[in-house]
Parts: structure tokens; sequence; C-alpha cells
């Protein structure tokens, strides 16, 4: 995971989805749709949930989205060094909950 935001997208990004997830989940997740669509995304926490955000071609952060979406139903093991809100062995699934 990465430890920094990218600067330019918080400042500078819109908004495109809202996420129920923890931070490993929505890391790898949003580094995902942004290797997808070749566009600069990523996210941060407001108010407990994850705020995504993009620089770029709005409809490839779309498509990349649309395609990925089902990954968030994945429970993947958790490693010994995640320190989440997910209980037990496994990360929850996530979920979309809004999009702009």
């Amino acid at each position: 995971m990465s430890d920094t935001c990218d600067r330019e997208v918080y400042d500078n990004g819109e908004g495109i989805v809202v996420l129920d997830a923890c931070m490993y989940r929505a890391e790898e997740w949003v580094q995902s749709v942004a290797r997808e669509s070749g566009q600069k995304v990523d996210w941060h926490y407001v108010g407990g949930r994850v705020l995504v955000k993009y620089i770029g071609d709005k409809e490839k952060v779309l498509e990349a989205i649309a395609k990925l979406t089902p990954d968030l139903k994945l429970e993947p093991m958790k490693q010994s060094t995640h320190k989440c809100r997910c209980s037990g062995p496994k990360h929850s699934s996530c979920r979309i909950i809004g999009s702009y």
C-alpha cells in the first residue's frame, strides 16, 4: 500500500465513486482501476468512506470501474501486517456506495 497520496489527484481530481472498503482493499482496487484505465486515479478517506478521484479521461476510468467492480466482492486473505477494520483472517468484501 502506498504511504502517500497523489497530491495532484487529491487537490485537482474529480470524484468518481465512493466505496465502503478498508484501506488495503481500496488501494489494491484503485491501483487496478488506474492501470486498467491508463489514467491518474487515487483515493482518500472522507467521513470513513473511500473517495475515489481521477484526472484524465472519465470514460476510460468508468470503463475500468465497470470491468473491475466484480473484484470488490472478493474476500482475499489478510497479510499479517494488515491492521484494518476487517475481522477474521480475510478482508471483507467492498462495495460502491455512491457515484458522481
